[in-house]
């Protein structure tokens, strides 16, 4: 090999290697950070949870996004991981939303995290990496992660404090049922539409509607709902329990729970238990 074939093929490396340095050094290496949170249902079994990640792409070119790999804790126990496709392509000099979502049930969270049954939030992390599919950066994976905290619904429980008899005649008797609302939990919730059946010593006595708006903060407060008792059995029912100090109750029916966070849910109001009958 002559000796300006060599000088030849040494040029061209010092241009190749050069160029290759050049193009890593002009190669900006995407961004991803938390954006928000979305809530897509929640009920007291399970939250649905969309996790929004930025990408950030600062050259000149898009990049297409093939696919993403997570883990999700609760505390320090991995409660999820997976990995999913995903059809994303992020414009050149511009920024892309991925969606990771994310199915919470709240029992697999309880049995596998005892120690988080009573909290009212739960610490949680979310870390992975997002694959690129194709271009000068085809085949990197950028991690990305985040913490945070979910707070855990807790319905609230309602219970009847006593049944009292405000007025009573032939013909009609009035009765305040007092009820006790527990909120065991940390977020405030509107009680609304609140109905049922009252059973008294195993009899139909009377059913609850058109129960007002109630604002439920954390702790145990009372509602006392009046009542006119007109049918014959009632009556009887009522009559015959004047005088007879403790009874047996049962109330079942649904309300509707309303949170800023988590939106309206339905509630099952099913209580029974003994509770004094008292002449007001």
């Amino acid at each position: 090999m002559t000796l300006r074939r060599y000088a030849l093929i040494a040029a061209l490396a010092v241009v190749t290697l050069g160029g290759c340095a050049a193009l890593e050094k002009a190669v900006k290496r995407p961004e991803v950070t938390f954006s928000t949170f979305s809530l897509e249902s929640v009920d007291f079994e399970q939250a649905s949870v969309n996790l929004l990640f930025d990408v950030k792409n600062s050259n000149p070119f898009a990049i297409p996004v093939s696919g993403y790999t997570y883990t999700f804790k609760i505390g320090e126990h991995t409660l999820l991981s997976g990995e999913d496709p995903t059809d994303l392509r992020i414009p050149a000099n511009g920024t892309g939303s991925l969606r990771v979502p994310i199915a919470l049930r709240f029992s697999d969270v309880t049995s596998a995290v005892q120690k988080l049954v009573d909290s009212d939030v739960w610490p949680y992390s979310v870390a992975g990496t997002v694959a690129v599919a194709a271009g000068p950066l085809s085949g990197i994976n950028i991690p990305f992660n985040h913490a945070g905290e979910v707070p855990r619904p807790v319905m609230p429980d309602v219970s009847v404090e006593n049944i009292g008899i405000r007025s009573a005649s032939l013909l009609n008797v009035g009765v305040d049922v007092t009820l006790n609302m527990k909120n065991s939990g940390s977020l405030t919730y509107i009680l609304d539409a609140l109905q049922g059946s009252l059973m008294v010593n195993g009899r139909q006595f009377a059913n609850i509607t058109g129960v007002e708006s109630l604002r439920l903060t954390p702790g145990t407060q009372t509602i006392t709902i009046p009542l006119n008792v007109s049918t014959s059995s009632a009556l009887q029912s009522v009559l015959s329990l004047l005088g007879s100090g403790n009874v047996e109750y049962a109330l079942n029916g649904n309300a509707i729970v309303k949170n800023d966070l988590f939106g309206a849910l339905p509630m099952n109001v099913n209580t029974s238990g003994s509770v004094p009958l008292i002449r007001k």
